[in-house]
């Protein structure tokens, strides 16, 4: 079996390899007599120099390890049973292989050896635990028959002038040390030339064409657009770190990718179902089941996290009044509810599929309390209504306060309540609703999410920006540029939120709305960007937007992106304090060394 891994090095330089194996692995710890060789094989590790390859830019060393099972004291090919390659080390670090003892249990049911591979991280010259990359056995057979007494192999590699040499063989006396006169192979391996380091420059323009081994720090408002380099060597280098608010974007030449499987990203939006005049999308059961709904009075429903939806028809639907409506959901998928701004309120029941239409009027808003089972509306120029699960209108609890309400959400167990309106301030109940008190200044807000613990709020002024508050409503902070913001929603711990911009861009972020990344959705063909409405599962790895006279679209943060598009229609971005180092490994590819942050976007 081999394994690989690469680090890239300015220079080699080997200072020790521990080795320690046992004496007669694979006889049982029989007792030596006159039998044959073959009846205690020894185990035999030989050492290798590895050559300049895709995988070890700079070289390596390779590992063959198994059984001299006809004790010829070689290790012939057939008898390799783990071979492990270790690539050079960046900066002089130097490779380490260790050998060690493995007890009886799971990984050897008669003990044997564990083999250790790594780079000497810390230089100390004694592979730690946490410098160990790659491991394999080489376990003991059964007993065998008695023979002569076996010997231990050992590996020696001596720091020389330009490099290092590796020596292997048995340890014929006994003594521990591979000496002289007991080495089989051996194998000098030369110093690599000093690499060529990386300059670093500040971008403050939103273009720069980057150079090879060439760093880039993007200090901008606007996001900095950073094209590869068109004829980049193998091995070369470039680095991007966000310092600006604006964030950067890599962008490729013809026919060039970046292999992005060992990062989480978003994925790029997906358009869904057809076009129509879609409204408000909600989410349950983790996000795999959807609800959205059109202008026109219809409900659709998808159970595959959005690739799939049909019209909601069940035997006692209703014909919802047309017009701009906000829809919520129960966690648990037991029931919908649908507030048509300005108009009805109406409410749904999977156990008896079946429509409800309440006596209210003049809704605005509605939410759910999920944990609690409180259903919650709101009035325009009225006040919010907060039912609790199986009670009439004579229990409902009646807000102390009423406004021009455009908006209301909750906490999962209802004990939290916040509601915007128009020309107003932000209203929290902390007590079910029974008294509200005013937060923030008076604005133009528009719409509201709570997480659910109720600690991380997000609220949106219409043309304006979005305001964060981390500490149950009690104290807001804007967080992002003016903009017409028409939803915003939040995953279930508040570190994850999206908000959409009608006629602009679909907005995430992963630090519970200190910053925001930039998505540039692909729409299908005749769509706009005029985003209604936005959801997220409560944690946070799935998101969906709807587009007024267009798709609904989906996307997922996830790690399974293997890389981006390939050409000039590829891209990845990040935001402030994001950074990534790219490595091209030919074949106009590019390898992700190292990155810092969560705000990735590959398309």
């Amino acid at each position: 079996m081999e394994k690989h891994w690469m680090m890239k090095m300015q220079m080699v330089m080997v200072v020790m390899l521990m080795v320690s194996t046992m004496s007669g692995c694979g006889s049982g710890g029989g007792k030596s007599g006159d039998g044959p060789a073959s009846g205690n094989p020894s185990s035999l590790s030989v050492a290798k120099a590895v050559g300049v390859t895709e995988d070890c830019l700079n070289g390596g060393i390779e590992v063959d390890s198994g059984i001299d099972a006809n004790g010829n004291e070689i290790l012939d090919d057939s008898e390799i049973s783990v071979r492990q390659t270790v690539c050079h080390g960046e900066n002089g670090m130097a490779t380490l292989v260790a050998m060690v003892d493995e007890p009886v249990g799971d990984n050897c049911s008669g003990g044997g050896i564990r083999v250790n591979v790594g780079n000497d991280g810390n230089r100390d010259g004694i592979l730690q635990d946490s410098e160990i990359a790659n491991h394999d056995y080489i376990c003991r057979g059964a007993d065998g028959a008695p023979g002569r007494d076996a010997h231990p192999s050992l590996v020696r590699i001596e720091t020389l002038t330009d490099g290092i040499r590796i020596s292997s063989g048995l340890d014929e006396n006994d003594n521990g040390v591979l000496d002289d006169a007991e080495i089989l192979t051996a194998e000098v391996v030369k110093n690599g030339e000093p690499g060529p380091g990386i300059t670093w420059e500040t971008v403050t323009d939103n273009q720069v064409q980057a150079q090879p081994n060439t760093g880039y720090i993007a200090n901008s408002a606007s996001r900095v657009t950073v094209t590869l380099p068109a004829e980049p060597s193998v091995g070369d280098i470039v680095e991007i770190s966000g310092a600006g608010t604006g964030g950067w974007k890599i962008v490729q030449n013809e026919g060039q990718r970046i292999i992005t499987k060992n990062i989480r990203a978003y994925r790029e939006w997906a358009a869904r179902d057809a076009k129509r005049l879609w409204s408000s999308v909600a989410l349950w059961d983790g996000g795999m089941a959807m609800a959205a709904t059109d202008e026109n009075g219809s409900v659709y429903l998808s159970s595959d996290y959005g690739s799939t939806w049909a019209e909601q028809t069940g035997l006692y639907t209703v014909r919802i009044n047309g017009g701009e409506n906000k829809i919520a959901a129960m966690e648990d998928g037991s029931a919908l509810g649908v507030a048509v701004i300005g108009g009805r309120l109406f409410t749904y029941s999977f156990a008896v599929d079946r429509w409800t239409l309440e006596t209210v009027q003049n809704c605005t808003s509605v939410a759910y309390a999920s944990d609690a089972g409180h259903f919650i509306y709101s009035l325009g120029a009225g006040a919010v209504y907060v039912q609790p699960p199986g009670s009439g209108p004579s229990s409902t609890r009646v807000s102390d306060v009423t406004a021009r309400w455009t908006d209301v959400a909750s906490s999962s167990d209802g004990s939290l309540i916040a509601a915007v309106a128009s020309a107003s301030t932000i209203f929290i109940s902390t007590d079910e609703g029974l008294t509200w008190s005013p937060r923030e200044m008076r604005r133009d807000w528009n719409r509201v999410a709570v997480s659910a613990g109720g600690r991380i709020l997000a609220a949106t002024v219409e043309r304006g920006k979005i305001y964060i508050s981390s500490d149950y409503g009690n104290t807001w902070t804007e967080r992002s540029q003016d903009r017409l913001w028409s939803s915003v929603a939040v995953s279930a711990d508040g570190t994850r939120l999206v908000a959409a911009v009608r006629g602009g861009k679909i907005f995430t972020s992963s630090n519970g709305g200190v910053s925001w990344a930039e998505h540039d959705a692909p729409l299908a063909e005749g769509d706009t960007s005029n985003w209604t409405s936005v959801a997220i599962s409560p944690d946070g790895t799935h998101l969906t937007a709807l587009a007024r006279g267009g798709h609904i679209y989906t996307s997922e943060f996830t790690n399974t992106i293997f890389s981006s598009t390939s050409g000039t229609s590829g891209y990845m971005t990040g935001e402030q304090y994001d950074s990534i180092k790219l490595q091209y490994v030919g074949n106009n590819t590019f390898s992700i060394l190292y990155h810092q942050g969560d705000d990735f976007v590959v398309r």
